[in-house]
């Protein structure tokens, strides 16, 4: 895994590129075809020296930039680093407090969370300003990450946070940097903090998300729908069928499985849906994943033994996509990425509804995109899982859906475009400074 706080040394010199075959994970001829041409058109070149920069201590954001760094690793002639901004807003202690009080204003302050994302998606104009300029305004707390982007010869910077595209854009338009900047929002709606004046390209998951951004005044030339990326470990073939999968995470293979995850921080109503699923005949099996929220995972335990079904009550795991496979139903959060990485292995899909407005607006997209994806209250719960588990879960339509297929190459999409996007404007520069 790539650390998030070091950039990799990248000597700018001129090179010969050398001999390039696609990356073995890759089998479909668009790909191939894609990049083919891209190296053919290519002269010797400086190496290109990417950032993919996100600002958050939760896993989404990190998810996407990974997906590109996987990607841009196998291309001989780029360096790639990937880096937490929120990192160098001080050391150790400072995350601490960071994570402490992003947790406090989710956990705490939810009801002020949800206004904010409410008032940012209608378009705010005032929340708008007070956010850029919160970010202008703390902007001198990155002044030793700029100068480390300058030292390092970044020659172009991936986003995939707003907030990390108000900081990029500030000192675009500032001119500290140079570079270009492109940015993947990693949701099914846009608010309006993604919209950005200075930002070069847009990699969104939908028609809706581009209109947003269309919206907020984002040039619609500038947008391009391509999914959202996950890692490839997500939409590849595992290589064990799914009973051997099964025996190898030690779960019972005649037991339907249901998977429940409340992204990196743990979060959703874990206890109701064990007590609500305890009544279900026939039985099923639950696993649990509780990410850093320990309260939880210590809570679970303790009711664990009172419940007749067999449960798992896991934290932070590594081989999620041996998890999701080995699953027969997810229930989630309606998060853009962790939705992606479900869908991507075809598993229907269970929201339980909150007051959450980001969560209650991502929920009515997603159920026009995925036919498996079901928003419902707890008290539909057993019903609906009975209801799936009766039939293997309308595959015919999912074989078809379009976006299924889109985020199943979203990172090779994106990463073909920027290089020919950065390709072609240093040619036309340098078109120009030999026509002077």
């Amino acid at each position: 895994m790539a650390k998030t706080t070091e950039f990799p040394r990248a000597p700018q010199r001129y090179i010969e590129l050398p001999d390039f075959s696609p990356p073995k994970y890759q089998k479909h001829s668009e790909y191939t075809t894609n990049l083919t041409r891209i190296l053919k058109n290519l002269h010797p070149h400086r190496e290109i020296n990417i950032l993919l920069a996100y600002a958050s201590y939760t896993g989404g954001h990190r998810s996407v930039a990974e997906s590109l760094r996987e990607f841009f690793e196998e291309i001989p002639w780029v360096k790639v680093s990937v880096v937490n901004v929120l990192d160098h807003l001080g050391g150790k202690g400072s995350r601490n407090i960071q994570i402490a009080f992003h947790s406090f204003i989710i956990q705490r302050l939810r009801f002020l969370r949800s206004w904010a994302f409410r008032k940012a998606f209608e378009g705010n104009r005032f929340l708008y300003w007070l956010v850029n300029s919160l970010i202008k305004g703390g902007s001198w707390a990155n002044r030793i990450f700029l100068n480390r982007i300058r030292q390092e010869g970044i020659n172009l910077v991936v986003s995939s946070g707003a907030n990390v595209n108000s900081l990029f854009s500030y000192w675009k338009k500032k001119r500290k940097i140079e570079f270009p900047v492109y940015s993947i929002l990693t949701d099914f709606r846009a608010h309006q903090i993604w919209a950005q004046a200075c930002l070069d390209g847009y990699y969104v998951a939908s028609e809706q998300v581009k209109q947003d951004l269309v919206r907020f005044g984002v040039r619609e030339e500038k947008i391009k729908i391509t999914g959202i990326p996950i890692k490839r470990r997500f939409s590849s073939r595992l290589d064990l069928p799914k009973n051997q999968l099964r025996k190898k995470l030690g779960l019972d293979d005649d037991l339907p499985l249901i998977l429940m995850m409340g992204g990196s921080l743990g979060l959703g109503p874990y206890e109701e849906v064990a007590a609500s699923l305890n009544k279900l005949n026939p039985s099923v099996q639950v696993v649990f994943v509780t990410g850093t929220n320990e309260k939880m995972k210590a809570r679970l335990l303790e009711l664990k033994k009172q419940w007749k079904i067999p449960v798992k009550i896991l934290a932070y795991i590594e081989n999620l996509d041996e998890w999701i496979e080995a699953s027969d139903i997810v229930i989630t959060k309606p998060g853009g990425v962790s939705f992606s990485e479900v869908a991507a292995r075809k598993k229907p899909i269970i929201r339980i509804n909150t007051k959450s407005s980001l969560e209650n607006i991502q929920s009515q997209q997603l159920e026009r995109i995925y036919p498996n994806f079901f928003s419902i209250q707890l008290e539909e719960l057993n019903r609906k899982v009975k209801d799936l588990l009766k039939v293997e879960a309308k595959k015919e339509a999912l074989n078809g859906s379009g976006y299924i297929s889109s985020i199943q190459r979203a990172a090779d999409t994106i990463g073909i475009d920027i290089l020919e996007s950065f390709i072609t404007r240093q040619r036309e520069k340098q078109s120009v400074k030999r026509n002077i």
